[in-house]
């Protein structure tokens, strides 16, 4: 018996050191997922989860870094009334243009502490009509513009004037390649690149050229993706790749389609939302980067929609008062209804979390903000009467463990941590 015993002992001990030898050694590598998104170097752009309007210099509306957890709100009144989207530096200070800042002609830029705090103000005498959200380069120097003054400024993260240039009227998108060269197009149809010191490059006034939506670089930083007016004439639009080198249209795609929504991914696939100009009805298209459309997807719900490029791969739009996500092969993953209408645009981070805000379509209505993981169920959701005017029109921006919320024409700065 006491043989039987100890035999069984001993087998059991064996197999217990076998499992802790098993236990010791390393686990496989975690597989990502088709279509992972890697994060592109862009070494002209402030090192910061959020330097540009859209977030990156491809459009994604992504963040480099988490969002809130929704523990708290806090809202603060900010000096001015914000006509711009809020862009973050490289030490996590917040920009953002303001006008009507104790009188009707003064406006200016504004920088503000991660907590919402002033610490300075650029001031302008004039007021801020359409402006180029601020762009954060990589030694914080922040680019801005006005058209009644029709100026591009570039001005120190202390607060000074680094350079400017005259009559010039930059639209809203502006962007930076990775060399540190500006591209945007004025209001008066002209393609511009200036250099990172305030000098012209150069400029084409050619309407065939001159991007009409979107102007987002391809991952490589060689060529600028957008919308322009079609090769075929008429009123008609169309896709097009744009090489910054020899300055001439790459390609040209033959759908007619108008945007409301471009991102371009880390693969360098072009995802538009919009509509058929041909068909009159809204679709989401997927290109590759020769401009081959890949799917298309059509929507009976109509109107503003936003896309974000998930880091996982997948395609996420907002379109009125629903919210999809697409995989890399265009089948649909899920979709939930938002409590109200899409107001402004939806962006995630990089855990996979989506952020956006729903309201009614009515002035001074309680605008509700929402989170959502990458699987489609709500995290959190906050409501409040911030929306004043136009209301939240801006990109939501998640950056270091908080989300920030601001408005068009109000002086409200919500975060959420």
């Amino acid at each position: 018996m006491m043989k039987n015993l100890f035999t069984i002992f001993s087998v059991l001990i064996v197999i217990s050191f076998s499992a802790c030898k098993q236990s010791t050694e390393p686990a496989p590598p975690e597989q990502n997922p088709p279509g992972y998104q890697e994060n592109i170097p862009w070494p002209s752009l402030a090192e910061s989860p959020w330097p540009i309007k859209t977030g990156s210099a491809q459009g994604t509306l992504r963040s480099t870094s988490r969002g809130g957890y929704g523990l708290s709100k806090t809202v603060k009144i900010l000096p001015g009334k914000n006509i711009s989207a809020l862009t973050v530096g490289p030490d996590s200070t917040l920009y953002y243009i303001a006008m009507e800042m104790g009188s009707r002609d003064s406006s200016g830029l504004v920088a503000l502490s991660p907590k919402g705090n002033l610490k300075w103000i650029y001031p302008i005498k004039s007021s801020f009509i359409n402006p180029v959200s601020p762009v954060v380069r990589n030694d914080g120097v922040i680019y801005i513009s006005s058209i009644p003054l029709k100026k591009l400024w570039a001005i120190k993260p202390d607060g000074n004037l680094l350079w400017q240039i005259d009559d010039i009227q930059p639209a809203e998108n502006l962007n930076v390649d990775k060399e540190g060269n500006l591209y945007f197009i004025t209001f008066d149809g002209i393609f511009y690149s200036v250099s990172k010191d305030g000098k012209i490059n150069w400029t084409i006034s050619d309407p065939l050229i001159a991007p009409y939506f979107g102007l987002d670089f391809s991952p490589d930083g060689k060529k600028l993706i957008f919308i322009s007016l079609s090769s075929d004439g008429g009123n008609l639009t169309s896709l097009k790749s744009f090489d910054i080198q020899t300055r001439s249209i790459e390609w040209e795609s033959k759908e007619h389609i108008f945007s409301f929504a471009f991102s371009v991914d880390a693969g360098g696939n072009i995802y538009v939302y919009g509509g058929d100009q041909d068909a009159h009805k809204n679709k989401i298209f997927k290109y590759n980067s020769n401009g081959k459309l890949l799917w298309s997807r059509g929507f009976v719900k109509s109107g503003w929609g936003s896309i974000t490029i998930s880091k996982y791969g997948n395609c996420i739009l907002a379109l009125n008062d629903s919210l999809y996500s697409f995989n890399q092969e265009g089948k649909r993953n899920w979709a939930v209804e938002l409590p109200r209408t899409l107001d402004g645009f939806v962006s995630s981070d990089i855990a996979g979390n989506i952020y956006l805000a729903v309201s009614e379509e009515t002035e001074n209505d309680e605008i509700i903000y929402l989170c959502y993981d990458k699987t489609g169920n709500m995290v959190w959701n906050f409501s409040g009467n911030e929306k004043q005017f136009y209301g939240q029109i801006f990109p939501n921006v998640p950056v270091n463990d908080r989300t920030y919320y601001i408005g068009y024409e109000n002086q409200y700065l919500v975060i959420i941590k």
